[in-house]
């Protein structure tokens, strides 16, 4: 199992405005700073990250429990601000070869083990539902060495549950979902449906995934499963699978460097491959499941365990 955060040049997560979406801006509650105020070894490894430094903010966003965490955002990628000097170690950089499969940037999460998913707020039986599908068709269509199990709270018990992801006191828990008002940082809305965090230095999954509660309301159970799947991919370091070319999002705002993304083995590595849960845009209303390469890359990075 190797410590990255590998990719099916499956990258990461979300949809944009009208037909379809793309997850790029998040919810956050301010921007602390730009690039410009970052100094030469956050910019370095930020670019080993695969982040474009001249799109890159330093943010803070709030946690249920009315805590709050300081990101490094780029698009719809998000670096904790406490792991981004951990970035350096776990680049590697053959010289003289193809950087799309030369370079490992992140990390993968510890396997051989079940983590606890606390959903916050998923009250109406149609929320619940898309959580549980999510929960079977990870565990029962990846069959790897990672399991996932629910926990269904309310805003109002989080402070009680006890976790590894963004510790809220008393629910133990790995992960956290909830509902949330997505913003840009100017405040304004966006049409985006969701966010997930990427897996830290430790081999702890992405702690926190964001929903957008505006969109959900609408839409299907099958949607907001497809969404759930895409945001988990991210949670256990995959991302987009056309990045280079963003397809599935009509070809907009393409990312040619290959800086941050690692080739997983046996899977496509065009970087231009939408057969993914893990493609960049999705129309809206879409309901899909896993695909062969998702099964691939999650069984190469975590194991197979029929």
């Amino acid at each position: 199992m190797k410590n990255v955060i590998l990719t099916l040049r499956l990258l990461l997560t979300i949809i944009l405005v009208g037909l379809f979406s793309s997850c790029e801006n998040e919810s956050f509650t301010n921007t602390d700073l730009d690039q410009s105020s970052f100094s030469k070894e956050i910019q370095s490894n930020l670019i080993k990250a695969g982040f474009d430094i001249e799109d890159t903010q330093l943010v803070t966003t709030q946690l249920p429990d009315g805590s709050e965490i300081k990101y490094f955002s780029y698009r719809d990628m998000l670096i904790k601000e406490s792991e981004i000097l951990n970035v350096k170690n776990s680049i590697l950089d053959i010289e003289g070869t193809d950087h799309t499969k030369a370079f490992q940037t992140h990390f993968s999460v510890n396997g051989n083990r079940t983590y606890k998913v606390a959903f916050v707020d998923f009250l109406t039986p149609m929320q619940k539902l898309a959580c549980q599908d999510l929960i079977y068709k990870f565990n029962e269509d990846l069959k790897t060495t990672i399991k996932l199990e629910p926990i269904f709270a309310a805003s109002t018990e989080i402070e009680a549950i006890e976790r590894d992801v963004t510790v809220i006191d008393s629910i133990e828990r790995d992960v956290t979902v909830w509902w949330t008002d997505l913003v840009d940082s100017n405040g304004s809305k966006t049409a985006f449906f969701g966010m997930a965090e990427f897996p830290d230095s430790d081999g702890n999954p992405g702690k926190n995934v964001q929903m957008n509660f505006h969109f959900f309301e609408q839409f299907s159970r099958g949607f907001l499963r497809t969404m759930l799947l895409h945001e988990f991919g991210h949670v256990f370091g995959l991302r987009h699978s056309d990045y280079t070319t963003r397809r599935s999002c009509g070809g907009i705002n393409e990312e040619t460097d290959p800086l941050g993304n690692d080739y997983i083995p046996t899977t496509d590595e065009s970087g231009n491959f939408t057969k993914s849960i893990m493609k960049a845009c999705f129309f809206v209303g879409d309901e899909i499941g896993y695909f062969p390469e998702d099964i691939t890359a999650m069984r190469w990075l975590y194991g197979y365990q029929p």
